[in-house]
């Protein structure tokens, strides 16, 4: 995948997916960015993540979903990777088992 983020083929590939599948896809993107130390890469995944909140379906959840992406960008900053891939992959996880 190039340095520049989510390409082309990510985007289509996501459009097949379930919407769980497609939220732990792009959390895997984000852990792989924090892997590569790319703040670049993990602001445009946050991003993304926040844009996808349906605050209309869980006010509460999407509240506390913001607040934690808003920390993680400030931990992107101070260039935290660890901590930021270690809350990406708790989130991950946390979806896939309310998945089954």
């Amino acid at each position: 995948m190039p340095a520049a983020g989510i390409n082309r083929y990510h985007v289509i590939q996501m459009s097949a997916e379930s919407r769980i599948s497609r939220l732990a896809r792009l959390y895997q993107i984000g852990i792989e960015a924090c892997q590569q130390q790319d703040d670049y890469r993990v602001t445009k995944v946050l991003f993304l993540l926040h844009k996808k909140l349906d605050k209309q379906a869980n006010a509460a959840l999407a509240a506390s979903l913001t607040k934690i992406y808003k920390h993680l960008l400030h931990c992107n900053q101070q260039g935290n990777f660890e901590e930021i891939k270690a809350t990406l992959q708790s989130l991950q996880r946390s979806w896939l088992t309310s998945q089954r």
